[in-house]
């Protein structure tokens, strides 16, 4: 009884934390969409071209879709171990491939409407979300969250989950790079065992901490950071293409990923911002449909900076509005019930 009382105690304690974690990691999430849609937004702006500039730039911020991935598996093993898992599979994949269906088959109307495709493409593309670029995220998550009885909280899974990660890369560099493959976005960025490192890191974050001095996450940061550039720069001058040279699918890459998430987790509080916050909270649906409003808004400047604060502000203004007035089912749908 004295052990059962004692592991309630643990476990009351660790839901105490975890709650505070939501409210404090609404920031992190809020920095990683803004993240997400400056990346994005290099792709149609005209003073960030094949420069070194860009290379500074998206190294910079190629944490993006790895916080995103270690928030969601901090979570994910939370809600898992409180609830049978078809029970969960059948909350939460609806939640997130619901709205990716919705938005793709409207994105795919307009889109054939200027350029009629093959109708049996555009669904394929619209149900392995490939519609839009980023889509491939979703394909992402789901499958994580199908792997997840078997993601353990150990430090062994993080390394094992770390050398996949590295392996995948090195397949996929060998395969883009020498052999000359054209492999589709969503079969080398949309597959599990690429990211896997970041998912691990955050079911391991769920149960245990981190303790690293803020000094030597710091020189970390910048060391990876550095390394990270190093390896663009010979890659752009090896193969002369800046997208691919600045991907965030390379290991130095992934190490500086590592030392930004892990500065964030222990220091959530480095920078307060109720606004990212709530741009945090509404995440998903900026998201979902940050790349059309990129493209409508590049058609006015190209201007880097003007694409990605008139992207966020736009986005959020329509997510907050939508909320205010829309049926809950609906905002369901529109993947922006929160």
């Amino acid at each position: 009884d004295m052990v059962e009382s004692r592991e309630r105690e643990r476990e009351r304690e660790r839901e105490r934390e975890r709650g505070k974690a939501g409210a404090d990691f609404d920031l992190l999430r809020g920095i990683a969409i803004i993240a997400v849609v400056s990346i994005h937004t290099l792709h149609y702006s005209n003073n960030l071209s094949t420069d070194i500039t860009t290379l500074f730039y998206r190294n910079g911020i190629n944490f993006a879709v790895p916080l995103f991935l270690v928030l969601s598996g901090y979570f994910c093993a939370n809600f898992q171990s409180k609830q049978n898992f078809l029970h969960f599979l059948r909350k939460q994949i609806p939640k997130i491939y619901i709205p990716l269906l919705f938005y793709s088959f409207i994105f795919t109307i307009v889109l054939y409407i200027h350029k009629p495709i093959s109708i049996n493409i555009a669904l394929i593309k619209i149900f392995l979300c490939s519609t839009l670029g980023p889509y491939y995220f979703i394909a992402l998550i789901i499958q994580y969250y199908v792997l997840l009885p078997m993601i353990k909280d150990t430090k062994s899974c993080l390394i094992i989950s770390f050398i996949l990660s590295c392996i995948s890369c090195l397949i996929i560099f060998y395969a883009r790079y020498f052999l000359k493959i054209q492999i589709p976005l969503i079969l080398y960025a949309g597959v599990f065992p690429v990211w896997i490192v970041f998912f691990v890191y955050g079911v391991y974050l769920s149960n245990h901490k981190v303790n690293i001095n803020p000094h030597i996450s710091i020189i970390l940061i910048f060391v990876t950071y550095i390394l990270s550039n190093v390896e663009s720069y010979f890659l752009f001058l090896n193969f002369s293409m800046i997208g691919d040279a600045v991907t965030a699918i390379k290991i130095t890459s992934f190490m500086y990923s590592l030392a930004v998430i892990t500065f964030f987790m222990q220091n959530k509080n480095f920078i307060s911002s109720k606004l990212i916050s709530d741009i945090g909270r509404n995440s998903f649906g900026i998201f979902l449909i940050h790349i059309p409003i990129i493209i409508l808004y590049s058609e006015i400047n190209t201007n880097s900076l003007f694409l990605l604060f008139s992207t966020i502000i736009s986005t959020y203004i329509f997510i907050r509005t939508c909320r205010a007035v829309l049926p809950v089912r609906m905002l369901y749908v529109l993947g922006l019930s929160g």
